[in-house]
């Protein structure tokens, strides 16, 4: 089920967006969505991590961006206004897709395959469409939209005419 929380567009959260939005954000080529491959088509993807998902080499997360501090405090404001339980923050990544020929969908997928039980937010920091689904529900987004669900099977549609950017984070 898909939650849609209030964002309190805070100045970390302009400031931080205005970064992630900017020319001097470093992009970095994903050759599918997934990390892991599968039978369905995986279109690319630009990414930033912030902070990497644990898995079976490592039981923890890794910072590999010197703004997730940035992203943290972002975070902090929406925990505060939104009332969330939050004990640890597994992933901090921003991604962008742009519209494409051959892909109307990114493909179904759990965002921690590994056995760790946890929980996704999205923040839309473009207003460039492409529906999130999660089971049978589905989000339209606005940017600045906030929505946070359970860590179960989703997908979402490629824009049509612009880029989307998206702030993804799974918790626990």
């Amino acid at each position: 089920m898909i939650k849609k929380l209030i964002n309190p567009k805070t100045d970390n959260y302009f400031r931080f967006k205005s970064i992630v939005l900017s020319n001097e954000m470093p992009w970095y080529y994903e050759e599918n969505t997934l990390s892991y491959k599968t039978n369905e088509n995986d279109p690319p993807l630009l990414s930033h991590t912030f902070l990497r998902r644990p898995d079976k080499t490592k039981r923890y997360p890794v910072s590999l961006s010197n703004l997730v501090e940035d992203f943290e405090k972002v975070v902090e404001d929406i925990i505060d206004v939104n009332h969330i339980d939050i004990h640890c923050i597994y992933r901090l990544n921003a991604n962008m897709t742009q519209p494409l020929v051959n892909a109307k969908t990114s493909p179904p997928h759990v965002d921690h395959r590994d056995g760790f039980e946890h929980k996704n937010m999205i923040i839309y920091l473009t207003d460039a469409g492409g529906d999130t689904i999660v089971g049978e529900h589905r989000h339209s987004p606005q940017e600045d939209d906030i929505i946070v669900f359970g860590g179960e099977k989703h997908f979402h549609y490629f824009p049509l005419e612009t880029r989307r950017v998206v702030l993804v984070m799974t918790y626990a």
